[in-house]
């Protein structure tokens, strides 16, 4: 955080403080435009080292100016600039990352929903080491390949089939990009071989 952040000066910050705490509008606006800047690169840095696509910081940033600003009680503890930007791009932060888990237990589910009922057919994304190429996949070539599979494989399958990027699904499972290859090589050969077998 650059020296700049708290130039307001430590008098005027309080007073500023306590004008917001009383619900004047006015205040509310000028320490919004002199912050907000500095939590949206925050916010956004966060989001980009987490590797979301598809989420708008902006989003998460007002979501936590509006909660920050609906609990005037709590604002007596933040006495520099400096803590309220911490304060808030971290209650910006937890929000983001709330709807990433939401987002995911929803694939998650989603995705072992369909192969348990036998409903819908998969696009699997699987790469050979040279090219990536898309394989339509019926619900039981599906059921097989994952059938005694580690569970970290299985998480890892299913994501692809969900359509995320081999980097999208290390980040998530929290496995090298190396470690999705092998595993994709590794499907890739138990297709090949149940279609041998079955010829």
């Amino acid at each position: 955080m650059t020296n700049q952040c708290d130039s307001f000066g430590s008098k005027t910050f309080v007073e500023l403080m306590r004008r917001v705490r009383s619900g004047d509008e006015q205040a509310a606006q000028q320490l919004y435009e002199r912050l907000g800047p500095y939590i949206d690169r925050i916010v956004a840095r966060r989001l980009r080292a987490r590797l979301l696509p598809g989420f708008d910081p902006e989003d998460f940033t007002q979501a936590a100016w509006a909660s920050f600003f609906a609990r005037p009680h709590l604002m007596e503890r933040f006495t520099r600039p400096r803590s309220v930007v911490a304060f808030v791009s971290r209650m910006a932060s937890n929000k983001l990352i709330d709807q990433w888990r939401r987002r995911r237990r929803a694939t998650a589910r989603a995705a072992v929903t369909s192969i348990e009922q036998n409903q819908l057919q998969y696009t699997a994304v699987l790469d050979d080491g040279r090219t990536p190429s898309e394989i339509v996949a019926t619900d039981e070539e599906v059921e097989r390949c994952l059938a005694g599979m580690p569970e970290v494989q299985r998480e890892i399958c299913r994501l692809l089939v969900c359509g995320f990027t081999q980097e999208e699904v290390a980040e998530r499972v929290g496995v090298s990009v190396r470690t999705v290859r092998r595993v994709v090589r590794n499907v890739a050969e138990r297709r090949r071989r149940s279609s041998d077998d079955g010829a």
